[in-house]
């Protein structure tokens, strides 16, 4: 008789689900399976802070289960996606955490598949580190693509850290309060951040040393981006930061403040007198001069796409 099959594969796959839902689950992560048909994402999981409440921090994950994936490459496992594939997790709106089953071990290797599409240039294979488990991981490093994870402090609190927090470098001298509120931009409804506001900042401080930029400095600037993201000032993209970290660039913000940032921004008008207002976004003086020996190449493109 001609009966429909469930392939070994198929349930290899399904014990692979298995496993990692239990894995999460027992490190009070919560799982939601896929509950439709399975087009490359098998389901998502959301932190849960230690207070039992579910905080929105979302990661999409797929799973593959199999002795065939993990291979000898060592320190690294190997997985090539489709062209399909890759093409779905690198524009899927939120990281997709690639999950490798060793059936043989119960191991869970993982790594964030969107992060390393997006960060490579015609990238075609996805490095999972084999010393990296889902068991082995502190749970919020599971989300450290989608921002960091820190407790919501109250608004009195979030102002006194930003006052607090000051670079006192004769070179570089600025709190992330000032950073925060010297950065508005469109009428107040977003932030704008990028070194040259650093700079302005710092030149008008400068004592005779003039300014300067070292590990320090940007180390404090990692943990004013760091700072705003995590308590919700701002609706931002952190897998975005963490890519021009890696490639060593300076990252331009230009991102809007949610309502926890517009209250902290209304506080802090009040305990200024309105001393900030909108920051000018400005082509660099050196840019400038280039930009008008471009413009009649730019201008002469424009008119044959037209006439066309």
């Amino acid at each position: 008789m001609d009966l429909p099959e469930y392939t070994d594969a198929q349930l290899q796959e399904r014990d692979g689900v298995y496993v990692f839902a239990s894995a999460v689950t027992k490190r009070h992560i919560l799982w939601r399976e896929t509950s439709n048909s399975d087009v490359g994402i098998d389901g998502q999981i959301e932190y849960r802070n230690e207070r039992g409440q579910v905080t929105g921090n979302l990661a999409a994950v797929q799973i593959k289960s199999g002795i065939s994936y993990i291979g000898k490459n060592h320190p690294y496992i190997r997985f090539r996606p489709s062209i399909r594939q890759g093409n779905y997790w690198r524009e899927f709106p939120i990281p997709v955490l690639l999950v490798i089953h060793d059936p043989s071990s119960d191991a869970l290797y993982w790594t964030d598949a969107r992060q390393q599409l997006r960060a490579g240039s015609n990238r075609e294979v996805i490095d999972l580190p084999t010393e990296q488990t889902v068991i082995g991981t502190d749970p919020k490093a599971l989300f450290e693509t989608v921002q960091p994870i820190s407790d919501l402090l109250d608004i009195s609190a979030v102002l006194q850290i930003m006052a607090r927090e000051r670079h006192e470098n004769p070179g570089f001298r600025m709190s992330f309060f000032e950073l925060f509120g010297f950065g508005l931009a469109d009428i107040g409804r977003k932030l704008f951040f990028s070194m040259s506001l650093c700079m302005e900042i710092a030149e008008i401080r400068a004592d005779e040393f003039g300014v300067y930029v070292s590990f320090e400095e940007h180390d404090f600037l990692e943990r004013y981006i760091k700072f705003i993201v995590s308590q919700g000032l701002v609706y931002y993209d952190y897998s975005d930061y963490l890519i021009d970290k890696d490639r060593q660039v300076g990252p331009i913000l230009l991102t809007p403040l949610t309502r926890r940032g517009r209250e902290v921004l209304r506080h802090m008008q009040q305990l200024t007198n309105n001393a900030f207002h909108e920051c000018l976004l400005r082509i660099d003086e050196s840019s400038l001069s280039s930009l008008f020996g471009r413009l009649d190449r730019v201008e002469q493109c424009q008119q044959r796409l037209v006439s066309q």
